[in-house]
Parts: C-alpha cells; sequence; structure tokens
C-alpha cells in the first residue's frame, strides 16, 4: 500500500490466491470504430472492439511518474500493468473488465500454488520451456534471486518492502550481495528443490502471499545480469517483449522478444509489434497528444481542477474513461485529542460534512467521486453499497450532527484542528471545505500543516489528520491491514488497532486461504471501524484514460486501475 504520510501509517502487506482460472478469448474484428466513440467509460466493464489483428506499432502518452522499470522497484499500478509486456511473475490477473479481473492464474507457474494444511508452506511448479530474451532458460533460482534481491537497501534503494515480515520476520535478511561468486547470502524460507520447483516457508499463514506473487517481485531475474540500482534501465525481458535499447529521457520502446512462445504463455496474446511509450505532463500536453491521432491511449492520474471541461468536450467525451485511481483520500481521528475519544463526537463530524461541497473542492466530479467507506474500488472485499452515515446522499445532516453533539457532552460544539500534509494542496482544499461544513453546527476547525522540509508530525492535539492511500496490489487487506495495524511497526497503527474485534478479524482474513473468504473478513472490518468512526472517508481520487478508434482489445483492468496494456492491439496494425 502506498501512503503520502509516512508516520502514522505505513506501507503495507497482502491479498489471497484464486481458484477460477478464466480464458479471455479475443473474436475476429472488423472494420473499427469510426464514429465519435464507444461512449463515456464504456471500456470502464467490457473490452471495446475484441480482435486478434496482429502488426503495427501500438503508441501510448502518460503523465504517470515511472518510479523504475526494475519490476521490483516500483509502486505504480500503471507501470505495473507495463510490466506484464516485459516481466512475467509466478502468478498474474485475469485478462478481463470487472472483478473477473481480480481472480489470480498462473503465469510462469504451471497452476496456483500447492498450500500445506496449515497454510504456511506455498509451493509452485514452472512452465517448461520458459525462456529470457537471449534464449537462456528461467530457473526457480532466478525468482528466488529476485525476490532476495529487495531486502538490500544499498543495492537496490527503492524496493518493495511487501515480504520483509512474512518471509524475514525477524528482519535479519539484508540480500544476497554479502556473498561471491556461486555462494551468496541465502534467504532461508525460500527453497528451490528443483530448476522447475520453487517453495515458500511462512512462520504463521498469510492469505495474500499469491497476490504477492502477481507483482513484480516475483519476476525471475538472472543474478550474473543483475545490475543493482541500474536494472530498470533496460531490465531482462521474460515476456513478450523487450527494451529495445536502454532508457533514456522521455520514451520507452519496446520490440518483439524472439525467444518468447504463446505455447507457453496463457495470458498474453503481443499483438503490436512495438510499443512506444511517451511521458509527459499536464493537460496541455495531453490535449496535443491526443488531438492529432499520434497516440492510441493516452492518460492523466493528477487530478485537475480543469478536468470537467476535458470529460465534457463533445470532440472526446466517448473516447474518455473517467475512472477511480484506487487513491483514498480519509481523515484519521486522533484519539488522543479530545474530544476524538467519544465516539458521538466523531460521529457529529461525519455527518456535519457536505460530501458535495468537498467534492466540489477537489475538481469536480470528474477529479474525485464521493465515498462512504474506506475501501477502494477495484479490490477484493471493497464494499461499495455499505453508507452506515448517508454520506453518498451528498449532503450535510446537521441535525444528526446535532443529536450525536448532545450524545458526546458538546451540545454547543467544539474546537480542533485539521492536520494536513505540506505539499498537498489537494489535502489543503478538502479541509478548507470540512472547516466550512463543521462550523453551522459548531465544531469550530482551523487547519496546520505538517511535513515539509522540518518533517514535522502532526501535533498531539491535531484532531483529525487529513491522507490518502491506495492499495498495494488488489486485496482489501493491502489497504486496511496498514492502516488499521501498522506496516512494519506497532508505532504506525491507526486508533482501531486496540479494538480486539478489528485485530482479532485481521488475523483470521490473514490465515485463509480462500481469497474470496478473506475478502468477506476485511468487509467486516470494514464496516466494524466505520461503525467505530475512526476514520472520516472523504473520496476516491479518478483519472482520466483516452483511447483512439485504432483501439482493439480496450478495458481498464480492476487490478491495475489502467488499461490492460498487454491485451491490446491495434486496427489495420497488420495481418
Amino acid at each position: 500500500m502506498k501512503f503520502s504520510r509516512r508516520h502514522t501509517i505505513a506501507a503495507a502487506l497482502g491479498l489471497t490466491s484464486g481458484a477460477v482460472l478464466i480464458y479471455v478469448t479475443f473474436l475476429p474484428g472488423g472494420t473499427p470504430n469510426t464514429a465519435p466513440g464507444p461512449g463515456p467509460d464504456a471500456a470502464s466493464d467490457k473490452i471495446l472492439n475484441r480482435s486478434v489483428l496482429s502488426g503495427g506499432e501500438l503508441r501510448l502518452w502518460s503523465d504517470q511518474g515511472r518510479d523504475s522499470w526494475d519490476p521490483a522497484r516500483t509502486s505504480s499500478p500503471f507501470v505495473h500493468s507495463m510490466h506484464r509486456l516485459y516481466a512475467r511473475t509466478l502468478l498474474t490477473y485475469t485478462s478481463a473488465p470487472g472483478t473477473k479481473g481480480l481472480q489470480l492464474r498462473p503465469d510462469l507457474a504451471m497452476s496456483l500454488p500447492t498450500v500445506s494444511a496449515d497454510g504456511k508452506t506455498y509451493t509452485f511448479s514452472l512452465r517448461q520451456g520458459l525462456k529470457y530474451e537471449d534464449g537462456a532458460p528461467i530457473l526457480a533460482k532466478d525468482i528466488k534471486y529476485g525476490i532476495e534481491r529487495n531486502f538490500d537497501p544499498k543495492a537496490l534503494p527503492g524496493a518493495s518492502r511487501e515480504l520483509f515480515g512474512i518471509l524475514d520476520p525477524g528482519g535479519k535478511y539484508t540480500g544476497p550481495s554479502q556473498g561471491s561468486g556461486d555462494r551468496y547470502s541465502d534467504l532461508k524460507s525460500i527453497e528451490v528443490p528443483t530448476d522447475k520447483t520453487i517453495v515458500f516457508h511462512l512462520t504463521k499463514p498469510f492469505a495474500d502471499l499469491p497476490a504477492l506473487m502477481a507483482r513484480g517481485e516475483s519476476a525471475p531475474v538472472p543474478r550474473v545480469k543483475d545490475s543493482g540500482e541500474d536494472y530498470g534501465v533496460q531490465p531482462v525481458s521474460s515476456g513478450p517483449y523487450k527494451f529495445q535499447s536502454k532508457r533514456t529521457g522521455n520514451k520507452i520502446t519496446l520490440v518483439r522478444n524472439t525467444y518468447w512462445s504463446r505455447g507457453v504463455d496463457s495470458i498474453r496474446r503481443a499483438l503490436p509489434d512495438t510499443v512506444n511509450l511517451t511521458f509527459g505532463s499536464g493537460l496541455e500536453e495531453f490535449r496535443k497528444a491526443v488531438a492529432d491521432g499520434a497516440y492510441d491511449h493516452a492518460s492523466l492520474n493528477e487530478p485537475e481542477d480543469s478536468w470537467a471541461a476535458l470529460v465534457n468536450d463533445q470532440s472526446l467525451k466517448n473516447k474518455i474513461d473517467n475512472t477511480p485511481s484506487g487513491t483514498v483520500r480519509f481523515g484519521q481521528f486522533n484519539a488522543k485529542s479530545a474530544p476524538f475519544q467519544n465516539l458521538h463526537c466523531r460521529r457529529a463530524v461525519l455527518y456535519a460534512t457536505n460530501p458535495k461541497s468537498t467534492q466540489a473542492a477537489l475538481g469536480g466530479s470528474s477529479a474525485a467521486s464521493m465515498t462512504a467507506q474506506l475501501l477502494p474500488p477495484g479490490t477484493l472485499g471493497s464494499d461499495p453499497p455499505y453508507d452506515p452515515y448517508h454520506l453518498t446522499a451528498a449532503a450535510a445532516q446537521p441535525k444528526k450532527a446535532q443529536q450525536e453533539l448532545r450524545a458526546c457532552g458538546k451540545e454547543k460544539g467544539f474546537t480542533t484542528k485539521i492536520s494536513v500534509a505540506e505539499g498537498d494542496p489537494r489535502a489543503a482544499k478538502a479541509a478548507e471545505a470540512l472547516v466550512s461544513a463543521m462550523k453551522p453546527v459548531g465544531i469550530r476547525a482551523t487547519i496546520e500543516k505538517h511535513g515539509g522540509p522540518s518533517g514535522t508530525d502532526p501535533g498531539q492535539d491535531s484532531g483529525v489528520i487529513l491522507s490518502s492511500g491506495s492499495p498495494s496490489y488488489a486485496s482489501a487487506g493491502s489497504f486496511l491491514r496498514p492502516l488499521v495495524a501498522g506496516g512494519f511497526s506497532p508505532a504506525d497503527a491507526g486508533p482501531a488497532a486496540a479494538d480486539p474485534v478489528v485485530s482479532g478479524l485481521l488475523e483470521k482474513a490473514a490465515r485463509q486461504t480462500d481469497p474470496y473468504l478473506s475478502a468477506d473478513i476485511y468487509r467486516q472490518v470494514n464496516r466494524r471501524i466505520m461503525d467505530q468512526a475512526w476514520y472520516l472517508p472523504i473520496s476516491y481520487d479518478k483519472t482520466i484514460s483516452y483511447r483512439s478508434e485504432r483501439l482493439t482489445n480496450a478495458y481498464m483492468h480492476s487490478a491495475y486501475r489502467t488499461l490492460d496494456f498487454q491485451a491490446l492491439g491495434i486496427f489495420n496494425g497488420g495481418d
């Protein structure tokens, strides 16, 4: 999980395995749709322009930050979706829109893992015939090494920490670079009994391990080709495409990997001959990118007030998907700040807020969607109907707020502080809207800032701390567990961590091996913490995704919250 505030909330852990295999069949395409477009958000829940036409150049543009093309060093869903073009993993997500896309299926592995009765041992068997871009075989030890390199912060700064507490709960392993030659520091919790078998030994059950094996951490890395921090400049391909050359500037070009075979890959069609991605920034560059037909897809991921004009532009609106990004904005009540030890005082704030005015402050419905609870859309366990405080009614509820104030002994209201991170203008706008909404019922709030150059924490008297976060992968657990219990340090735990009901449910969810049972338990966690009003849901950030008429097999993938790039093709691209 990626959170914008580093003190109260930490990065996360996990999801679960899925036992259902869904094979998406792409139907032959005909003449491309040359009408204005199939409609707003048309690719959000279905596949547009199904086709098996191959060849040509797929042209992409994005403002999405690319932290690294090293599969182990990104927290960006956009980059994770790009990884599927060149980096295969033990498991991956089904190629389908909607909730079907959240089902895990084998990629490098022959099948979903065999799990021991106690839930502590996961065994994967690899497919035969797997090869890197140079023709060398992909071996189980390469996957083990690809995971081990994450543990060395000096050799691989910025690598994901998701597996640390699972595979090395004592925190003693510091990566493979201690050794030399064929002997190196070995992570004992991963065993490689054969070239085609990899076994994970856990100290306690962890239901989300299979979902972590669908992330870049499980992409194979040949040790002799590992260049450490520079590996992302031109990572070794295990998928249908490879980097044409070392990455430079704001463009990358992927070309076909001739050693990849569709016969050992049931996920990818690899339709285009080349994939070109250009990075830009801002609304004006986006408009230029789509105006002259230079790109087949373009995306904006940093919400702006001006997006409303874009999604209502008659020349573009039917070619745009304006969907939630997965980032949730919320406030966390500080149990150390009076009067928020009292449940009714917390509920008074929820009823006093005006979700519609907050949404307007964040740029309107094109930049933010209202939410009534914490679970982000596009996660297994998401709970859209749950709205205990009627927040999706979009209006303040002053009578209910006043009832709660009387119940907490604050009939005349109270004073408090709202803390926002320095350099987060969207949080500041949300805070201003909250201050205005609470004032009529007597809740008088001021805004303070934390972070910035001095790195200050929110003050002890901060009543509501605004933050934002997104799941690290498509699991309710990857968001709720670190939010509530802390990611890697008890000091990061949220106020709900002291609730024995919540802690018991989190432990129960982690013990599951069925992803749907686990998701149902996390749904109960979400409802419990909302019933106790420890958090103030504010909004989901949104993205803008443009698709040209040339694009085939286009759909928004729930796990990546962007187009599923590996599925895309283009009309008039080739045979």
